[in-house]
């Protein structure tokens, strides 16, 4: 249950305390990195936890692994997702309720408490603990490891997952508009809605999808080839699949001064690099970005800096290119951690978190 529970927080946590556009930090624990006017972080003032507390647990809970926390923790997040209930049971039947909770998930979490519980009345606890247990993934995990690209005419079916994985890439490999329409499609309603429809601006359902889309097919706008795709280790529990995915990216990124050889840079020459960072958000903000203030700064040292600078925070790439002329091209090692769940009788991609990039020499 953990997982779901997981999902849900960061969303409402994304929602509530991330409101500037572009400033989502996405990889792995960044999101909740947030801070707040006292330069203290939002999930140590309102959770008592370290930034990494919820992102860990998931990962184990994404392993298998059932997971421990305070009471106290937990009916704070669930009143933090709105979620309502004098005690702590009573805020979970809300939460199973309002985030609609499958009842498989909700089954084996009340046997987690049964099983607990047993264990203290065995024990002659005098004082029951006030530590809770909820349920990680019950994985049966498989590992594959396929050598595969360069074709659409896959004879997998589309309900396999890795081949929804490999289509994906593939017809993003195409760069025509049909390709990017086929990929589009085979992403998740619910990963739409998070990411490129969410930063598409206020309008109609459809008008926002339509804006969605595009803002999805910009993404790749410096793009230019992709190799060496591998889909391995897929871990699968029911309605819901993890995978990795490597490859090797090219991208034609234009070059940006400010961005050039930053993590060379001397401790002695470290001015330097403050005013280059300050240049660099003065030109984005020119440029009409936002939220560049709250970026973390690491991601500025990453080969893909370039991406996040315009992507992220809004910024038109063809102004960027007409800012920045000259380009060169860039290979790039990708190693995603994929998620993917069952969207009615098909399985559909539901996230994309980049654990590692690394640009080649």
């Amino acid at each position: 249950m953990y997982t779901k529970l997981y999902k849900e927080f960061k969303k409402v946590f994304i929602r509530k305390e991330w409101t500037s556009i572009g400033a989502r930090p996405g990889e792995k624990y960044g999101v909740w990195g947030k801070l707040n006017a006292k330069r203290q972080l939002v999930v140590d003032e309102k959770f008592k936890v370290s930034q990494k507390f919820f992102y860990e647990r998931n990962q184990w809970a994404e392993d298998g692994e059932d997971i421990t926390l305070k009471a106290q923790v937990l009916n704070d997040v669930l009143v933090y997702i709105d979620c309502s209930g004098e005690n702590t049971q009573a805020l979970l039947d809300d939460f199973y309720k309002k985030y609609k909770v499958e009842d498989s998930i909700i089954l084996a979490q009340k046997k987690l408490d049964e099983t607990f519980e047993e264990e203290e009345q065995e024990k002659n606890y005098a004082i029951k603990t006030e530590n809770l247990h909820i349920t990680g993934e019950n994985i049966n995990q498989r590992t594959i490891n396929y050598n595969y690209f360069g074709t659409t005419n896959t004879q997998q079916p589309i309900d396999d997952i890795t081949a929804v994985v490999y289509r994906f890439y593939e017809h993003i490999a195409i760069r025509s508009e049909e390709g990017y329409r086929t990929a589009w499609s085979l992403l998740s309603e619910d990963f739409h809605n998070r990411i490129w429809i969410a930063l598409s601006g206020e309008g109609s359902q459809a008008e926002r999808e339509k804006a969605g889309f595009e803002l999805f097919k910009k993404g790749y706008f410096f793009f230019r080839a992709l190799s060496d795709l591998h889909v391995f280790n897929l871990k699968v529990s029911g309605p819901t699949a993890h995978c990795m995915v490597y490859y090797k990216d090219e991208l034609e990124l234009p070059h940006i001064s400010e961005l050039n050889d930053l993590g060379k840079t001397a401790i002695k020459d470290v001015g330097s690099v403050v005013e280059k960072i300050r240049t660099l958000a003065t030109t984005v903000e020119r440029l009409g970005g936002k939220g560049f203030g709250d970026k973390a700064i690491i991601r500025l040292f990453y080969p893909t800096a370039v991406e996040t600078v315009w992507f992220e925070h809004g910024v038109d790439p063809v102004g960027l290119k007409a800012a920045f002329p000259l380009s060169s091209t860039a290979p790039i090692d990708r190693l995603f951690k994929c998620r993917c769940v069952r969207q009615g009788d098909q399985w559909r991609i539901d996230g994309l978190l980049p654990l590692h990039c690394r640009q080649l020499h």
